[in-house]
């Protein structure tokens, strides 16, 4: 019985998270609109304010890769928890409230440029990593929460795998001050970052499961 209730209350906690997810990246989207214009408006001032969301189209981009990588990171963490306590919830819901929060200095940074909302974009970037990288590093101190059979090296790669984009979005905060456009790169810098270490991780299941199967046989 308290299996059945373990699953059905993980259940309900990634479905909460989804919707959390799924709220903040629609809302991302809300913030790109045109300035209201006469309807005399000639054509070059409508082509010339569309050219002006640009700036908030590309933000709008990198703030919702940033959520999808977030969503696949949270994914990952969960699917290897196998009861919850209250600590758990608890970062969970921190992590949430930073996801929630996300749409706010993305219309920010996107409507305003300068040190201060570059800054404000990455802290959160930051505190949001670090929310992530805190659940996996719970989850990993705490083997009798995980599946049976789960690998605590891959739970270890995990953790590093969340603790190399929290170092750079946390290195973009100083770089904001000398740079803002550096600070962006380093951001973008991440993605490609993400795409490597997924590699390295697909490798090391692949050694993990072919080292398995020469242990079972």
């Amino acid at each position: 019985m308290r299996r059945d209730e373990q699953g059905e209350d993980l259940s309900r906690l990634l479905a909460f998270s989804d919707g959390v997810f799924a709220i903040a990246a629609t809302l991302l989207a809300l913030e790109i609109r045109l300035p209201a214009l006469p309807s005399s408006a000639a054509p070059g001032e409508v082509t010339s304010a569309i050219f002006g969301l640009l700036p908030r189209v590309y933000i709008y981009v990198l703030t919702f890769a940033n959520i999808l990588v977030f969503w696949m990171a949270h994914r990952r963490a969960f699917s290897t928890i196998k009861r919850l306590d209250t600590r758990i919830l608890w970062l969970n819901g921190l992590f949430l409230a930073l996801i929630a929060f996300l749409p706010v200095p993305s219309s920010i940074l996107g409507g305003y440029s300068g040190v201060a909302p570059t800054v404000l974009y990455a802290s959160t970037l930051s505190a949001t990593e670090a929310a992530i990288v805190l659940i996996s590093a719970y989850v990993m101190s705490r083997p009798d929460l995980l599946a049976p059979g789960f690998d605590t090296r891959e739970a270890r790669y995990r953790l590093f795998r969340g603790v190399v984009p929290l170092g750079i979005f946390a290195l973009s905060i100083p770089v904001a001050f000398l740079s803002t456009t550096a600070a962006t790169l380093m951001w973008v810098s991440i993605f490609f970052v993400s795409t490597v270490l997924g590699r390295a991780y697909s490798g090391m299941l692949d050694r993990l499961a072919a080292k398995g199967g020469r242990d079972g046989g």
